[in-house]
């Protein structure tokens, strides 16, 4: 069994680790600074997609 792997084959996964996080970003356009030090974090479930990867879709509703 590989490492990455969990008894029931499922690979593991922290249930509150971020989807997707970033820190510190910064974008020059030429000499001109557009972004310094953004950061970033999207909780893991709040991002989604369409079936056919074309059509959009709306935000899950805040609860």
């Amino acid at each position: 069994m590989s490492p990455l792997e969990s008894l029931d084959g499922v690979l593991p996964t922290a249930p509150r680790a971020p989807a997707i996080e970033a820190h510190g970003m910064t974008r020059f356009f030429g000499r001109k600074c557009a972004v310094d030090g953004l950061s970033l974090v999207v909780p893991r479930g709040s991002v989604s997609r369409s079936s056919d990867g074309t059509a959009p879709v709306k935000p899950p509703p805040f609860e």
